[in-house]
Protein backbone atom coordinates (compact mmCIF):
# COMPACT_ATOMS: atom_id res chain seq x y z
CA UNK A 1 0.00 0.00 0.00
CA UNK A 2 1.00 3.48 -1.35
CA UNK A 3 1.14 6.75 0.94
CA UNK A 4 -0.24 8.80 -1.83
CA UNK A 5 -3.66 7.38 -0.77
CA UNK A 6 -3.24 8.87 2.92
CA UNK A 7 -2.50 12.52 1.87
CA UNK A 8 -5.17 15.07 1.98
CA UNK A 9 -5.17 18.39 0.12
CA UNK A 10 -6.60 21.55 2.25
CA UNK A 11 -8.10 24.50 0.16
CA UNK A 12 -7.74 27.74 1.93
CA UNK A 13 -9.47 30.65 0.57
CA UNK A 14 -7.62 33.91 0.86
CA UNK A 15 -9.98 36.77 3.10
CA UNK A 16 -10.84 39.90 1.87
CA UNK A 17 -8.61 41.40 3.84
CA UNK A 18 -5.50 39.30 2.52
CA UNK A 19 -6.45 40.53 -1.18
CA UNK A 20 -6.85 44.13 -0.15
CA UNK A 21 -3.21 44.06 1.27
CA UNK A 22 -2.31 42.58 -1.45
CA UNK A 23 -3.36 45.09 -4.04
CA UNK A 24 -1.64 48.70 -4.54
CA UNK A 25 -3.48 51.98 -3.15
CA UNK A 26 -3.57 53.90 0.29
CA UNK A 27 -1.62 57.00 1.20
CA UNK A 28 2.32 57.48 0.99
CA UNK A 29 4.42 56.89 3.81
CA UNK A 30 5.07 60.92 3.82
CA UNK A 31 0.83 61.71 3.59
CA UNK A 32 0.23 59.48 6.81
CA UNK A 33 3.47 61.34 8.44
CA UNK A 34 2.11 64.35 8.05
CA UNK A 35 -1.89 63.84 8.65
CA UNK A 36 -0.25 62.33 12.23
CA UNK A 37 1.40 65.04 12.96
CA UNK A 38 -1.75 67.45 12.08
CA UNK A 39 -3.61 65.50 14.30
CA UNK A 40 -0.92 65.70 17.21
CA UNK A 41 -0.74 69.11 16.69
CA UNK A 42 -4.32 69.76 17.08
CA UNK A 43 -4.12 68.05 20.51
CA UNK A 44 -0.89 70.14 21.41
CA UNK A 45 -2.82 72.54 23.52
CA UNK A 46 -4.82 70.12 25.72
CA UNK A 47 -1.49 68.03 26.60
CA UNK A 48 0.46 70.77 26.69
CA UNK A 49 -1.63 72.09 29.88
CA UNK A 50 -1.95 68.55 31.14
CA UNK A 51 2.16 68.75 31.37
CA UNK A 52 1.67 71.90 34.18
CA UNK A 53 -1.17 69.39 35.89
CA UNK A 54 1.33 67.07 36.09
CA UNK A 55 4.20 69.18 37.35
CA UNK A 56 1.98 70.43 39.52
CA UNK A 57 0.97 66.97 40.95
CA UNK A 58 4.93 65.92 41.06
CA UNK A 59 5.45 69.29 43.35
CA UNK A 60 2.12 68.10 45.66
CA UNK A 61 3.80 64.09 45.93
CA UNK A 62 7.17 65.53 46.56
CA UNK A 63 5.80 67.78 49.18
CA UNK A 64 3.70 65.00 51.10
CA UNK A 65 6.14 62.60 50.93
CA UNK A 66 3.97 59.48 50.95
CA UNK A 67 5.15 56.31 51.05
CA UNK A 68 4.42 55.02 47.40
CA UNK A 69 5.71 58.59 46.07
CA UNK A 70 8.78 57.36 44.41
CA UNK A 71 6.01 55.06 42.08
CA UNK A 72 3.64 58.20 41.44
CA UNK A 73 6.54 60.13 40.76
CA UNK A 74 7.73 57.89 38.28
CA UNK A 75 4.44 57.76 36.49
CA UNK A 76 4.04 61.40 36.51
CA UNK A 77 7.96 61.42 35.13
CA UNK A 78 6.98 58.61 32.60
CA UNK A 79 4.07 60.56 31.60
CA UNK A 80 5.71 64.12 30.88
CA UNK A 81 8.87 62.38 29.44
CA UNK A 82 6.06 61.03 26.56
CA UNK A 83 3.84 64.72 26.24
CA UNK A 84 7.38 66.97 26.33
CA UNK A 85 9.08 64.55 23.63
CA UNK A 86 6.13 64.60 21.43
CA UNK A 87 5.72 68.66 21.60
CA UNK A 88 9.50 68.64 21.14
CA UNK A 89 9.76 70.41 24.84
CA UNK A 90 13.53 68.89 24.91
CA UNK A 91 14.78 70.48 28.40
CA UNK A 92 11.69 69.27 30.03
CA UNK A 93 11.78 65.76 28.39
CA UNK A 94 16.01 65.24 29.80
CA UNK A 95 14.70 66.53 33.01
CA UNK A 96 11.90 63.94 33.12
CA UNK A 97 13.71 61.69 32.03
CA UNK A 98 16.69 62.42 34.93
CA UNK A 99 14.07 62.04 37.49
CA UNK A 100 12.71 59.02 35.89
CA UNK A 101 16.72 57.72 36.55
CA UNK A 102 16.69 58.58 39.97
CA UNK A 103 13.66 57.74 41.05
CA UNK A 104 14.22 54.19 39.43
CA UNK A 105 17.36 53.37 41.14
CA UNK A 106 16.36 54.47 44.65
CA UNK A 107 13.51 52.40 43.91
CA UNK A 108 15.65 49.78 43.11
CA UNK A 109 18.38 49.93 45.86
CA UNK A 110 15.24 50.47 48.62
CA UNK A 111 16.75 53.66 49.29
CA UNK A 112 14.70 57.26 50.13
CA UNK A 113 16.27 61.02 49.80
CA UNK A 114 14.18 63.53 49.02
CA UNK A 115 16.48 66.36 48.42
CA UNK A 116 17.39 65.44 44.90
CA UNK A 117 14.61 64.32 43.96
CA UNK A 118 13.01 67.99 44.81
CA UNK A 119 15.76 69.38 42.64
CA UNK A 120 14.83 67.44 39.56
CA UNK A 121 10.91 67.89 40.51
CA UNK A 122 12.00 71.66 40.99
CA UNK A 123 13.69 71.73 37.45
CA UNK A 124 10.81 70.36 36.23
CA UNK A 125 8.82 73.56 36.88
CA UNK A 126 11.66 75.68 35.42
CA UNK A 127 11.27 74.37 32.00
CA UNK A 128 7.43 73.27 32.07
CA UNK A 129 5.75 75.44 28.97
CA UNK A 130 4.84 78.58 29.53
CA UNK A 131 7.64 79.24 31.78
CA UNK A 132 10.02 82.22 31.48
CA UNK A 133 12.46 81.62 28.97
CA UNK A 134 16.45 80.31 30.43
CA UNK A 135 18.46 80.26 27.33
CA UNK A 136 20.22 77.59 25.55
CA UNK A 137 23.14 77.82 27.70
CA UNK A 138 21.70 77.96 31.35
CA UNK A 139 19.19 75.19 30.44
CA UNK A 140 22.48 73.05 29.45
CA UNK A 141 24.28 74.18 33.05
CA UNK A 142 21.53 72.72 34.74
CA UNK A 143 20.50 69.32 33.44
CA UNK A 144 24.58 68.75 33.19
CA UNK A 145 24.11 69.67 37.14
CA UNK A 146 21.17 67.46 36.97
CA UNK A 147 23.58 64.44 35.47
CA UNK A 148 26.05 65.29 38.34
CA UNK A 149 23.34 64.28 41.23
CA UNK A 150 23.08 60.78 39.09
CA UNK A 151 26.97 59.87 39.10
CA UNK A 152 27.20 61.08 42.48
CA UNK A 153 24.63 58.33 43.04
CA UNK A 154 26.18 55.97 40.52
CA UNK A 155 23.08 56.12 38.74
CA UNK A 156 23.87 55.51 34.80
CA UNK A 157 22.19 57.75 32.41
CA UNK A 158 19.52 56.01 30.88
CA UNK A 159 19.47 57.70 27.67
CA UNK A 160 22.01 60.74 26.65
CA UNK A 161 19.43 63.45 25.80
CA UNK A 162 18.03 63.13 22.15
CA UNK A 163 19.88 64.80 19.93
CA UNK A 164 17.63 66.05 16.74
CA UNK A 165 19.70 66.63 14.29
CA UNK A 166 21.87 63.45 14.16
CA UNK A 167 20.18 61.26 12.13
CA UNK A 168 18.09 62.33 9.67
CA UNK A 169 15.73 59.50 9.58
CA UNK A 170 14.27 60.71 12.66
CA UNK A 171 10.68 62.09 12.66
CA UNK A 172 12.48 66.11 13.12
CA UNK A 173 12.62 65.89 9.22
CA UNK A 174 8.55 65.15 9.69
CA UNK A 175 8.59 68.22 12.28
CA UNK A 176 9.95 70.74 10.30
CA UNK A 177 7.22 72.07 8.44
CA UNK A 178 5.16 72.28 12.14
CA UNK A 179 8.13 73.91 13.53
CA UNK A 180 8.86 76.53 10.74
CA UNK A 181 7.53 79.52 13.41
CA UNK A 182 9.35 77.49 16.55
CA UNK A 183 12.83 76.61 17.73
CA UNK A 184 13.28 73.19 18.93
CA UNK A 185 13.01 74.66 22.53
CA UNK A 186 9.37 75.39 22.16
CA UNK A 187 7.56 77.21 24.80
CA UNK A 188 3.85 77.42 25.10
Amino acid sequence: MSNASNVMLIWRQQSRLAKQIERPGGISKGDAIAKALENIEALRAEYVAHIGVLIEQAEAITATRSADAFHQLLRIGDTIISLSGTYCFHDLCGTAKHLCDLLSAFIERNETDWAPVAVHVRALRLFAPGSIDVGEISAQKVLLELRKILTHFEIEDAEVLWDAGSDPATTQDYLAPLNSNRTLRTRA
